[in-house]
């Protein structure tokens, strides 16, 4: 029996050593089949977890952080995303400050505080324009990369940008501006022979933006005073112009603000004693940023006397210190066609009659409310044949107005149109041999 007990005893040890083999070889065989797989999933949630917060910061780099108002320059940034998405570019709301976004398409300007999409670019083109003079502002840029799935941030970078803007005391120009009035240009007549509605060249939303110089005349010796307006039917974007004093460098202006249809700005340039003789040359819009539909307008020259000196005030230079002096020119008889005058001395009794002419101040003080008067039109019967005008507006000196009047129903016969600007004597003139023009028109059956 106690052998029996004994082999028992073996038996069962061998078994358990045998069972602890063999479940030491399948601890083993689920160690090498199913280890490195938890492992590795371990490692794909570590991944997912950090991979928001990997690399979120954009390196923002600009080529030039100390500007000047109207300069140009360019922002780049450095990021590598891990997800399909879109670059935004926003800049901090500050006071007088405009932003615009250049590209071979055009110019457009940014709004504060808001992004805007450049897609996957990876630099932009800017303009700054600081709106008032002597004045200095930091302007903060934000880069964003966005995520096309969700619109989420999934990276940012900052970058300050320092922007001034500063009158020269050098041989540069003083550069004044203001806007200009867009109801300047037409009149707003009535009479009992009634005008038409003001003719105005009014734009037409399906042309290109259309940069032109106006009015521009020398009023001292040293200073020229000029008007540039977007007579197109798009807003210009961007633009600037280009300056140069007789026998000086060309001079860039600061960049401007964009136009609208119909909008203008009136320039002067107040250049400082030691200016020469000659011709003060002005060209708009020199490096083509605006994509403008004629170029023909674009430049003019200004002859200034030049001051070495002397005190003489020439009889064509228009001292600050002379009164007003209103200037009729350009004075023409002929027909409305639409809304466009035609220039024309032969007309028939079914056309509808009408003048156009330009006054201009070009004296050294505003005039005031003035009036003008044209007699001998092609009416018979009684006062018909006069009509003076209502109340014009102020014009400031180097300012024009051009005015177009137009009448119904004209008599047949030969006339002389007569223009008379101050019809009655309101204005204190500098001279006042300058305030007729007359014009002979014919009227057919």
């Amino acid at each position: 029996m106690e052998e029996k007990s004994t082999k028992k005893d073996l038996i069962l040890k061998v078994l358990f050593i045998v069972g602890v083999i063999v479940l030491i070889f399948i601890f083993a065989f689920a160690i090498i089949k199913f280890v490195p797989k938890i492992f590795s999933s371990f490692a794909n949630v570590s991944q997912s977890i950090t991979s928001p917060f990997a690399s979120k910061k954009i390196e923002v780099t600009s080529n030039n952080s100390d500007l000047n108002s109207g300069d140009r320059f360019n922002l780049d940034w450095s990021y590598s995303p891990r997800e399909a998405g879109y670059y935004g570019i926003k800049y901090a709301c500050v006071d007088g400050v405009v932003i615009q976004i250049l590209s071979n398409e055009g110019q457009k300007t940014l709004l504060c505080n808001k992004s805007y999409n450049v897609g996957e670019s990876e630099s932009a083109d800017l303009g700054v324009v600081l709106k008032k003079v002597n004045t200095f502002s930091d302007i903060p840029f934000t880069i964003e990369y966005v995520s096309k799935e969700n619109k989420s941030i999934l990276a940012s970078g900052d970058i300050t940008v320092s922007v001034k803007n500063e009158s020269k005391d050098t041989s540069d120009a003083v550069i004044i501006t203001e806007p200009t009035d867009s109801n300047t240009n037409t009149n707003t007549d009535t009479n009992t022979n009634p005008p038409k509605e003001p003719v105005q060249n009014r734009p037409v939303t399906n042309i290109p933006a259309d940069l032109a110089i106006s009015n521009a005349y020398a009023i001292s010796d040293t200073d020229v005073t000029f008007t540039i307006s977007n007579i197109g039917g798009r807003s210009t974007g961007v633009w600037s112009f280009n300056y140069s004093a007789p026998g000086e460098n060309t001079v860039s202006a600061p960049m401007q603000i964009s136009l609208a249809p119909g909008q203008g700005l009136r320039f002067t340039l107040n250049f400082n004693d030691n200016v020469d003789s000659g011709n003060v040359m002005i060209y708009v819009d020199p490096n083509n940023y605006v994509a403008d539909g004629n170029r023909m307008n674009n430049s003019t020259a200004i002859r200034i006397n030049g001051d070495n000196g002397s005190s003489n005030n020439n009889d064509d230079d228009y001292n600050s210190n002379d009164d007003a002096d209103l200037d009729v020119t350009d004075f023409e008889v002929g027909r409305l066609s639409g809304s466009r005058f035609v220039e024309d001395d032969e007309i028939d009794e079914n056309d509808e009659m009408a003048v156009r002419f330009t006054v201009k101040n070009i004296g050294g003080e505003s005039t005031g409310t003035w009036r003008y008067m044209l007699t001998d039109l092609p009416f018979d019967n009684g006062d018909d044949d006069e009509y003076e005008s209502n109340d014009q507006s102020s014009l400031r000196p180097g300012q024009s107005r051009e005015i177009v009047v137009s009448f119904d129903n004209p008599d047949n016969g030969s006339y002389t149109v007569k223009i008379e600007v101050d019809s009655d004597d309101d204005v204190d003139e500098e001279k006042e041999n300058n305030n007729t023009d007359t014009a002979r028109i014919e009227v057919q059956n």
